[in-house]
Formats: C-alpha cells, structure tokens, sequence
C-alpha cells in the first residue's frame, strides 16, 4: 500500500535523524578521550572502556557510523524506488485511462448500420396495408455502442410499424384531410449532452387523448374521477400497460395490445426513456432517450440502514444533507422537498425496496434529487458512499425481473451492487402511510432535540474506552464529559450539571462502588441515571446485587453494547420525560 510505504519511509529518516545525532554527541567526546555524561565507568574515560568482545568504544561508536551510514543509502535506495514505484503507478492509470478510451471507440459504431435496414421494411409494409410511405432518415452518423445499436433493433421496427398502421392514413383519407397522399416518416437521431436522443415523427392522424382515457376506464386503470387530474403525459403513458390496444380492429400488424409494454420495458433496460407527444391531425412524436454506452457507467454509492445500492450518476442532479422534520413537507399525504421552488416528491429508498426503513437517530439525512429527463424525485438515504465508473453486468436469465434494476456491478471490496432505473422509480407510486411516517420523524426530531439538552459524563481509566463511548453519544446527539478516575468524576460534576453517568467498576483511586456512593449523598445525584460498565470477569451477580443498594440497575459489560446503552439513555432521559410532559397536559 502506497501510504504505508510512505508512512513507514517518514519513520525511518525520523530515526536515523535521531541516531546520527546521538552519535555524534557520543563520537565527540570519544575523541576528546573524556566521558560522556552518564556514561562512565568510575573514573576511566568512555573510550578505554571494552565490552565482552574485547572491542573498544571507540571501536563500537565507528561500526555504528558505518552502520549508519549503509542505513541512510538504503533508505535513500528505498526512497528512490517509492518514487519509481509512485511514477509506474501513474503510468498505469494514463495507460489503463487510454485503454479504456480505445476499447470504448472500438465499440462505437454509426447508427446508420441500424437505420439503413428500415427502407426496405418500411416499403414492405406499406405496401402490405395499401399505404404510401417516405421514410426520411437524419443523423446517421451518431455512434452508439454497438451492443445497443443490436438491442433498439426491434423496438424501433415495431415503432416505425406502429407510424405506418396506426398514425399514416390510406391515401384517399389524407387527400380528404389536405395531405398529401405519400405520408412521412422521419427518423433522426443526435446527440443531447451525454445522451443519444432517437426519434420516430409521422405527420399522420395523431392520437386522440379521449380515445385513450375510454380505453383506460373500460380495462379498470382508471376511474372517471381521477380522469380530472391527469396530464396529457400521463395519458399517453397508458398507451405502455400490457395488453393496452387502441386499434379499432386486429389486424396481422396491430389491435393485438402485445407490444408497446415490450418496447418500453426494453428500453428502460437499456437504461432509456421513452415519451410520446402527439396532435389530432398533425402526428405523433416518440422520442428515445438513450446512454451512449452500456459498458462503463460512473454510478453514486448510497446506503441506507445498511443496504447499499447505486444509481447512474448521469441521473443524480444533486446531493443535499437534511433534517428530516425541517427540510421535508407534508401536503396532502405525501412528503415534498422545495427543490428551487419546485415541490420534488420525496421517498425514502426504503419504500421502494421494500425493506426495514432506518429513521437515523441524529435527525439527519441525505436527499438525492434524480432526474430521468421529464420529472424530478427526491430519494432519501443514510450514507452517499461516494462515486466510481464500474463495468455494469446484466442480472442474467436466471432472475426473471427485478423491480427497479437495470443491472449490477461487483465493487473492489468484492460486494455486488444493484444498479437502480431512475425511470421506474420516477414512475412508481409507493403506496405507505406518509401520516405515521411523519410521526415517526418528528418523533426522531424531538429526540434529537432533547438530547441536545443532555450531559452524559463517562468515568473510566481506560482512554480507548471513553473516547469510543463519547464520540458515538456525541454523534446521536448528546453532549459528553470525560473522567479518567472517581476523583475526577467528582470535580466535573461539582462544576457542571450531569444528567446521566457511565462509570466503570475497577478504578485506581477510587473505584466505581465508592464513586456512587458519593454521588448517593449528594442532593443533586441522589436519584441521577447511572450506568455501570465492567470487564466479563467480574461476577455479575455480586455486582449487581452490590449495585442495587445503591439503585443502579444498569450493568454493561465490555465492550459495551453502543445501541443498547443508547436505548437505555433515551428510556431514563426522554421517554420518561416525554411520558411526564403527556401525564402533565392530560
């Protein structure tokens, strides 16, 4: 490990330092033929003194200057190599960089490969149902990694089928309507950003929204009263439920509702989105919104309540740290974060994931505003663990579907990650008691509050002991005091107010019994929470019958359990407060 190296090269040049200066203060007065201080033998001078060998001092100290001497050009050998070492290792991310960057131009390949097969079959098609068609394609020259080129193949024919059967009308209909007879069909693609944007454009009859709602309420994904308060978006959306169809008849290319379900869902593997805009009259408008590649994606690390997760950087729009009762809004049942003067719905991970929710005991969180290019969400986590470009692998065929998953990805620590669809979160309503949910929380906040308000002083001889204690008290949100013995303790208290104490037993000085004792006799802590904390060998039964005679029913052995004793605190210092306050205001 490089700082290793580094660290333990700093120690070494430390210590030679250190020697070369202590041996040049004994070389001196070697030389002078006079004893070095404390280095004497009666009256004889350091320098006629021999050890066992029969080697002189004077011997010795020059042996160790040519020691010393070999230490410095080794150290300086090593130093050389740790730099070489540094330049090899800068050397191979440049080239590894380059290697990357060529083997993802090697998979860029011209969409046109993918267009140029869509004249033909259009032809074919039209042809087929009596319609005259043009096709005309622009931005050929866009490149996309050619395993996603192989994977539009279908769904773009079933969307250019779709054009020709439901959107261009029969040539008799369009003169009728003012057109003319051939329909067009364009196909272009370019880039947006670091997206690959495709779209499929007829100039035929359009789709009519009523015509989609009636379907929608006669297959029950609707009622007439929610029909109010839908967007023109979500309407067109229906069009993508399974077995949702239009079409007035089946025909071999259409009516069948088999189809667009399977274009979106394709898509939406491809890490894509799919929109569709259309006018009565004027034509329909699908547009694709693609990743350039599916190989190498740079992903944010989160986590919450342990799970870790990880979503497509190029989603996350931004990263905000929060307290849940402050920054979080209730309205109408469901919580929003006023992101720029714009209410983002907010959910937590959790209630997508279907798993035990973490409401953090320090009030606080981290938001991750997610875009998918149409709308905004807000996902709340514990940790953001950080950002990496991984190679993304697909799930395989042995698991059938995985909600919210585009695929995974194994990191250098060796965990595999699931790698979230920002689309099908943005598209998905959870279903959870937000009313209970935001109870919980404001809970959590006057917790988190009262605890601000508490002192816990922690008494034990150990450092390690008390400084591990402190600083997980200090990041639930309790203020701590430390003492190192029972003399100690007792000073502090004197001075500042305790609400609770941890004492440790076995103590020099005095120890935990005779501590407690005193703090029995005084007014103030004569009813104080304390809690004890021992090594297992104590017997706990003597212990403890010990200690309840001085009413302290808490006994902890080490190490202590963190989250039992914060249970605890909260029990003796909040809750009961809490109960009190409730009993006061009946």
């Amino acid at each position: 490990d490089q700082r290793l190296l580094t660290e333990a090269l700093s120690k070494i040049e430390t210590d030679i330092t250190a020697l070369a200066k202590d041996l040049s203060g004994l070389k001196f007065h070697v030389s002078l033929g006079t004893p070095a201080p404390s280095k004497t033998e009666g009256n004889k001078p350091v320098a006629n003194l021999k050890n066992e060998s029969g080697s002189s001092i004077q011997e010795i100290l020059e042996n160790l200057v040519d020691r010393y001497n070999d230490l410095a050009i080794n150290t300086e050998r090593l130093s050389i190599h740790n730099r070489d070492v540094k330049k090899n290792i800068e050397d191979l991310d440049v080239l590894s960089a380059r290697l990357q960057s060529g083997a993802m131009n090697f998979r860029m390949v011209p969409i046109a490969n993918l267009f140029n097969r869509f004249p033909a079959q259009v032809r074919d098609i039209a042809r087929q149902i009596g319609k005259r068609v043009d096709l005309k394609i622009s931005g050929s020259d866009t490149e996309l990694d050619k395993i996603l080129i192989n994977q539009l193949a279908d769904p773009l024919l079933h969307l250019i089928r779709n054009s020709i059967d439901h959107g261009i009308e029969k040539p008799e209909e369009r003169v009728l309507k003012e057109k003319l007879e051939v329909g067009e069909i364009n196909l272009k693609a370019y880039y947006m950003g670091s997206n690959a944007i495709i779209e499929i454009e007829d100039d035929g009859k359009g789709i009519d929204p009523k015509t989609i709602l009636s379907k929608a309420i006669e297959k029950g994904l609707i009622s007439n009263s929610q029909t109010v308060e839908l967007s023109e978006k979500e309407i067109f959306d229906f069009i993508f439920e399974p077995g949702f169809s239009s079409a007035e008849k089946v025909t071999e290319l259409s009516g069948r509702g088999v189809g667009m379900d399977v274009v979106k869902t394709s898509i939406n593997q491809m890490q894509g989105s799919i929109k569709i805009e259309s006018k009565a009259n004027v034509g329909t408008k699908v547009t694709l919104r693609l990743p350039l590649t599916l190989a190498v994606v740079g992903i944010l690390l989160v986590a919450e309540n342990g799970y870790e997760f990880a979503f497509p950087i190029l989603n996350v729009e931004e990263i905000i740290n929060i307290r849940l009762t402050k920054d979080i809004l209730k309205i109408n049942d469901t919580l929003v974060y006023n992101f720029r003067s714009e209410l983002v719905p907010v959910n937590f991970l959790s209630d997508f994931l279907d798993y035990p929710k973490n409401l953090q005991s320090n009030g606080e969180n981290f938001l991750l505003i997610l875009n998918d290019g149409e709308s905004k969400i807000g996902v709340i986590v514990d940790e953001v663990l950080g950002q990496q470009s991984v190679l993304l692998k697909q799930l395989g065929s042995l698991i059938e579907k995985a909600p919210f998953a585009i695929g995974c990805t194994i990191l250098s620590n060796s965990k595999l990650v699931l790698i979230l669809n920002v689309l099908e979160l943005t598209e998905f309503n959870t279903n959870f008691e937000t009313t209970n949910l935001y109870e919980k929380i404001e809970r959590v906040d006057q917790i988190q509050n009262k605890r601000e308000t508490q002192t816990v002083l922690v008494v034990d001889d150990s450092r390690m002991q008390r400084k591990r204690i402190c600083e997980f008290l200090q990041q639930n949100g309790y203020n701590t005091e430390e003492a190192a013995d029972g003399y100690d303790a007792l000073n502090i208290c004197q001075k500042i107010s305790i609400n609770s104490f941890c004492v440790d037993i076995q103590m020099p000085l005095m120890d935990g019994y005779e501590l407690i004792g005193r703090l029995r006799k005084i007014d103030t802590y004569k009813f104080t929470n304390i809690s004890v904390i021992s090594g297992a060998h104590m017997n706990k039964e003597n212990a403890l019958a010990r200690l309840n005679e001085l009413d302290v029913y808490d006994f902890y052995e080490k190490p202590v359990d963190l989250d039992n004793l914060i249970a605890d605190l909260d029990e003796k210092l909040i809750n009961e407060a809490f109960d009190q306050k409730e009993a006061h205001l009946k």
